[in-house]
Formats: structure tokens, sequence, C-alpha cells
């Protein structure tokens, strides 16, 4: 068996068709270097014999042989003359319309020959896996359903065939499910002698890749040019990972292979920004590694090399593991910034990669779909379209929210769709009202007040969004493209809104939500659940005080390379959580941290420790640490000396800077001793020492609103 595709030498889609010289001897080499396989091959070959349509889905681990296989296959159908197409689903567009629209175009010399009356043809389709269930439905009805009628599809993916394949009455009558596993011994080393292995090392190579072809190609190289020694390490993987990568020209190019890992696919500037470097020498050299592919958007490794090296990196140092996952997170999110709608969607699709809990709920839009702000033409439409999922009531409301602020709304579009037809999906991101206006009526609304009232107040200047619509028109609050694109511009606005305290977020499908809600840090607000129009919505949502913009992003990080599962944070210590304290309790902090400054004994159990402007000043490896920790003490004395250097700077403040020097930076035994030493009568002296604690406090409330 050839193995050598599955590190990257380019693969024969049509091996009789192949043009020219070269095509001919790739092909030659394919059939001379094939080993193995008797018993697939007898299945495929009895198949294709009996003439009848079918389906033969291979499976098995990455690096098992699945791709040499199928074109093993499609040189055996050619050579006996049947027509062969051979598409990958890894190089389909990653939407649900883009894969029907793809494999239609790769299969449609075969389609359109049904009325040509030609009927018997090959379809050989690799790396099923790439296919959500929604796409592999779509794939099923849309487009093989379309071959002609004696078709013999083979299909490859890393697992079984899922239960919607098995129990279609259609399908599970052709269906032929078949493993592929390692290869035997005596297969094995057949192999290493057509590669050119001496035959006195054969044993040891054969034992330590236990027949894993990949491993065989990868350890076969290595055993052409010296003896081979797998009791170096017990850990078999491990050992071939050290191997493949013993020849890096230098730690940033090791760096690079197990960047590469983390992401889906990595071009030159994602790999910036994972190395906080300049990488075109090592990027130019990662695409020319043997375990390395190479796609649209860039590179990647092959399935088992990533695993290898993720799980390395996972053990070896589980700290740059996760800062990989935050810049990758960051670069995505940096990208979503940018007003191109590609560019935006195909972020997103990266960023859902990082994270595979959120993949079957979150899917990648299309390009037809564009975002834009409400205008008086969508009104009706919208409304109409809330009136439909969830009655009059509720669009009576839409309406008052409507005219409130036509801005605050989202609205989805098909653009290549009639006008009057064209509306997709739409949200509603509002702040939450002040009391007092018409908008009081609504039972969110109120039950919302209810839950801010029971926990951190909102403060002046701060913000409270309330996601009070979100909908798709055909699925409603079920996953969608739309969706998908509508999460874009949710998550857009947790980043950038200045100020902003705490976000809810309503749904009438909890079950579908709750994981990724949790997952997310979107914790359910019960106080905040409200009925209306006979529908009952559950409230989640966020306090961005207590889980700042930063330390959500590390905390999904978190999530994603933690060992064991983080819990969500309701499930946390109440002492854990960050504070969001009232004005009064605020200044009542600072006085409070400035008469312990020398006693750190007593400013451990500051509450300032627990606010905003504290946990923002905290690096991101210290994010979340204890109250009392040596991080965020030192973290409250810096902001403390910014303040103090303000004041000092200011000349109408320069009084009270000296009072509140001798009071608490350079403290007299006593204030009758300060007020001697700065020469000022008692009341001049407390008076002056109360203006330079307001001034403080005003410097460090401004930072904790801000923060």
């Amino acid at each position: 068996m050839d193995v050598r595709e599955e590190v990257g030498v380019g693969r024969l889609a049509m091996p009789r068709q192949a043009a020219g010289r070269l095509g001919e001897r790739l092909s030659d080499n394919l059939r001379r270097h094939f080993v193995g396989r008797d018993a697939e091959i007898t299945v495929f070959t009895e198949l294709l014999r009996s003439g009848q349509a079918a389906l033969l889905w291979v499976y098995g681990p990455g690096g098992v042989g699945k791709s040499t296989l199928l074109q093993r296959l499609a040189q055996l159908a050619s050579d006996k003359g049947m027509p062969v197409l051979f598409p990958d689903a890894r190089h389909l567009p990653p939407t649900q319309e883009g894969v029907v629209r793809g494999l239609r175009q790769a299969l449609e010399p075969a389609i359109a020959s049904v009325e040509d009356g030609v009927q018997r043809w090959v379809i050989l389709l690799d790396t099923c896996e790439h296919f959500s269930e929604a796409e592999a439905s779509a794939v099923r009805t849309e487009v093989l359903s379309q071959l002609p009628a004696t078709s013999l599809i083979v299909m490859a993916a890393r697992a079984r065939p899922g239960l919607a394949w098995l129990t279609d009455p259609g399908w599970g009558e052709l269906l032929t499910p078949t493993p592929l596993h390692n290869l035997s011994p005596t297969e094995a080393r057949t192999y290493l002698s057509r590669a050119g292995v001496p035959e006195s090392r054969h044993d040891a190579i054969v034992a330590f890749t236990h027949g894993h072809p990949l491993s065989l190609a990868l350890v076969g190289e290595l055993g052409k040019h010296g003896d081979f020694d797998p009791s170096a390490s017990p850990d078999v993987l491990g050992s071939l990972l050290e191997r493949l990568l013993s020849d890096v020209p230098g730690p940033s190019y090791r760096d690079a292979v197990y960047a590469s890992a983390q992401v889906r696919v990595t071009d030159e500037g994602l790999l910036a920004a994972l190395l906080e470097a300049g990488v075109t020498a090592e990027f130019d050299w990662l695409r020319r590694q043997p375990y390395m592919e190479s796609g649209a958007g860039g590179v990647f490794p092959h399935d088992l090399a990533r695993d290898l090296l993720d799980k390395d990196l996972r053990w070896r140092n589980p700290q740059r593991h996760r800062v990989l996952h935050e810049r990758a997170g960051r670069h995505y999110l940096r990208l979503m910034e940018v007003g191109d709608t590609e560019v935006q969607q195909s972020a997103l699709f990266d960023l859902m990669a990082l994270h595979p809990s959120l993949r079957g709920l979150l899917l990648a839009p299309s390009a037809e779909l564009r975002v834009s702000r409400g205008a008086s033409a969508d009104r009706s439409a919208v409304l109409s379209l809330i009136a439909g999922h969830e009655g009059p009531e509720s669009a009576e409301l839409a309406a008052m929210w409507w005219d409130q602020d036509p801005g605050a709304w989202a609205i989805v579009k098909d653009r290549t769709a009639p006008a009057s037809s064209s509306l997709r999906a739409a949200m509603a991101l509002t702040a939450l009202p002040e009391p007092g206006g018409p908008l009081d009526v609504d039972p969110a609304v109120v039950a919302a007040r209810i839950r801010l009232s029971r926990h951190a107040p909102v403060r002046p200047g701060e913000r409270v969004t309330y996601v009070r619509w979100w909908l798709d028109a055909e699925t409603y609050q079920k996953p969608s493209p739309a969706q998908s694109l509508l999460a874009v511009q949710l998550t857009r606005h947790y980043l950038t809104t200045p100020g902003l305290a705490v976000s809810f977020l309503p749904t009438a499908d909890p079950e579908t939500w709750f994981g990724p809600m949790i997952y997310t840090d979107q914790n359910p607000m019960p106080e905040a659940d409200f009925a209306l129009g006979g529908h009952r919505y559950s409230v989640f949502g966020h306090d961005w005080r207590a889980v700042p913009r930063a330390r959500w992003l590390a905390l999904m990080s978190e999530r994603e390379t933690a060992r064991e599962p983080v819990p969500a944070l309701f499930e946390r210590p109440e002492e854990a959580a960050l504070l969001a304290l009232s004005r009064q309790e605020f200044a009542q902090g600072v006085r409070s941290m400035l008469r312990e400054l020398h006693r750190p004994d007593r400013l451990v159990h500051n509450p300032l420790l627990r606010c905003r402007l504290v946990e923002s000043r905290l690096p991101a490896s210290a994010a979340g640490a204890d109250p009392g920790s040596e991080a965020r003490l030192a973290a409250l004395r810096e902001i403390l000396r910014e303040a103090v250097t303000t004041l000092e700077a200011s000349p109408r403040d320069a009084k009270g800077f000296r009072a509140v020097r001798r009071t608490y930076l350079a403290p007299a035994p006593s204030q009758e001793v300060a007020a001697q030493v700065l020469g000022l009568p008692s009341s001049t002296y407390r008076r002056h020492l109360s203006a330079g604690l307001r001034a403080i406090t005003d410097i460090l409330w401004e930072q904790e609103l801000h923060a």
C-alpha cells in the first residue's frame, strides 16, 4: 500500500486519464507500492461486477490509508473502463449551500450523463467527516440522488456511517460499511521492502508503528538512513513526533509546527499572530514539510500529525497550548471587525474550529447573506416575522421597541432574493430602557429590572444590553447560517461597547441552547425569565464587570484547552467573582485602602481588589487570581500610585495631594501632627484632606466604570 499521499504527495483523481508521461509514472508508482487491503478490494470488485447501485463506506482513523485506498480503487475501476470521479469533501466551501453547489459541480459529468443513457459511474468521495449532519443530509437528498441509477459510490470518513445513513430506507439498503485497520506485520514488512528500507530494520519499525500506515511512511523514511531504535521511548506516538521534528532548523520553526496544529488552516498572517513575530521563513519552510498539506486558505497538518502535535503540546506545555488558543481567538476577532463580509464569515468559521462544542450550533454563513441596520423599509417584514413565530402580542411590543430605536436592529437579508422576500433573520440589540417609559409594559423589561435590583446594581455611565429578539425566518431560534451572522454582530457588541455592564439573552428553546450558553459564560438568570403570548422564555446573561472582556476570552480558551472541565461561573464560589460596588461603597473602599496601605494583612480584604479596575490590570497569566493574591495587591498599589501622580501634577489639587501624602503615603504619627507638619489649622487640614480623598476617588471611579 502506498501511504506517501497521506503525508503530502499529491493524489491522482483519475489515474487512467492523467496527462502525459509523469501521470503514467505516478500511476505506476501507486500500483508498485500499494500493499494489502485485499478484503476491501474484494468487496469493491464484487460491487463493481454486480452492475447494481451501491454505497461502500470506508472508515478508519487519520493516517490509516483511506485516501490511498480510494486512489487504488479509482485505478481498478479505470482499468475496467469505468468512468471515475474523485472529489474531496475537504476542498468544498464550509457551508451547506457551498457543499451542495461544489459537489454538484464536481459530479456534473455523471449527473448530466443520465440524459445520454449512461448509467454506471464510480464516485469516490474522500474525507466525508468534514460534513456536518445537515450537510450530509443535503448531500444525500440533493446531490447523490441525482446520480445515474446504478452508480457505485465509495465514501471515506473517520467514523462509521451515522444513524441517518443507516436508517434511511433507501440508502440503508445500498450501504456496505467497511472499517479500515492497520496493516498486518507481513504487509507492513512488504511495504518497507518496497520503500527501500533495509530488512534488518523492519522488525523495530513494525513493532514501533504497529502497522499504522502513516507511521510506517514517516518512520520508514528515517529507517532508510540509519538504525531506528524504538526503545528510546515507551510512547509510540510521542517518539514518532520527536523523530518527526528532530530536523527543524530552530526553535521558531518548531513553534510554527505546533502552532499550525491548533487552528483549522494557517496562512502567514495567522502564524505571525500566533508566534507574535515575523514568520516568512518559517511559513515557507512549513509548507514544504511532508506532514503538511496545502489548501485554498493556507497549510494544515495531516490529521494524524495534527493529533500528535496537539496532544503533545497539551502534555508538554499546557500554558503554551492555552496561549496559542487565546492568540488565535484574538486574531479571528480582529478579522471579524473588518468590513468585508467574506472575511468575517471565514473568521467566524475558524473561530468555531477553536471550540468544537459550538460547531454544531453555529453554521458558517453563505456569501449571499448580508447584515445591515434596521431601516424604515424593514419594519413591516420584521414585525410580520415576529408575529409568525411568537404571536401578535410579541409583535406589538416589537413595534414599540422598533419605533424607539430602529438602528438597534440587525437585519440579515439574502442579496440574491427579491426585496419582498429577502429577510432571513433579525435581532434587536437594545439598551435596557430607563423606568417610566412606554416599554415598562414589556414583561421582559420588568423581569430584567428585578434581576438587576437583587444583584449588583448598575452604576451611572454603565450600559445594560438586552437582546430582545433574535430569530431566523425559517428556523426561528434553531441554528442557521443567518443566525451565525447575528452571532458575529453580538460578539462584536460584547467586545466593543463602552461601559457594558450586563447583557441579557432570552430564548424560547433553552434545551438547545443551555450547553452553548454555559460554555460561552452566559449564565441562567431565572429572576429575569418571563412569559408572553403563551410562550415561556428563559433568560441567560453575563455580568461584564465580574468577568470583563479579556477575562471572558481567556475563560473561553481555558474551557477548550483544560485537561478537566472548567465549571460555569454560576457554579463557582461566590467569593471568586468580582464586585460591582456602588459609588458610596467604592469611596469607602478607597479610604480603607489608604488607611491600610502599610498593613498588607488588612489590605488583602479590601473590596477594591475584587473590582474591575484591578482585574483589568492583571496580566493574562493572573486573570481570575484570588482576591488576596500578590498580583492583585501589586496591581492595586500601581493604580494608587498613578492616581496620586495625577493628583500631584494638578495645581488645583496640590493642597489635597499634600494632605493625603502626609496622612497616608508618608504618614505622620497622627492627623494632628500631620496638620502641624503642613503648617495648617486642623479645620483647614481636614478640608484639604477631604478634597484630596474626593479627587483620588473620582480618578479611580472613572477607571472602574471604563476599565
